[in-house]
């Protein structure tokens, strides 16, 4: 079928309101395939169930943790050094320097790797904020 076209209603793969909407899916850190085909089928009347895994490989959208692993560590590191120092009183908790970097950089990196670097280079901030403790 050299044409693309079949029996069945599909969304075309380069379809730009279709890759828009993934990518703001993406800035707002949506990576569930199931709940991506959810939210286009209920805000957009887009119905695309099984092709939502596709069309993200296409557009090079990945989630946390491809991306962690495929960058360099001076590159992550860098990104999270970045985004602490716009926090001078170390107030920010691992998801919200997680934000911001998916905000400025529109990589997702893992909560994870993003906590681990902060106890390397911001301790006393992440000890008075005392995450883990009990209130």
């Amino acid at each position: 079928n050299p044409m693309g076209k079949n029996q069945y209603s599909c969304v075309v793969k380069n379809d730009s309101r279709v890759n828009q909407i993934l990518h703001k899916y993406q800035q707002h850190v949506v990576m569930s395939h199931h709940h991506i085909s959810q939210l286009l089928l209920v805000e957009h009347n887009i119905k695309m169930p099984t092709t939502v895994t596709r069309h993200r490989k296409d557009l090079n959208l990945q989630a946390s943790g491809a991306t962690t692993r495929l960058l360099s560590f001076v590159v992550k590191r860098q990104l999270v050094l970045d985004e602490l120092a716009q926090d001078p009183l170390n107030r920010r908790g691992p998801w919200t320097v997680c934000e911001g970097i998916v905000a400025t950089s529109g990589m997702l990196l893992t909560r994870q790797y993003i906590q681990t670097e902060m106890q390397i280079h911001e301790l006393n901030g992440f000890l008075s904020r005392a995450p883990m403790a009990k209130k």
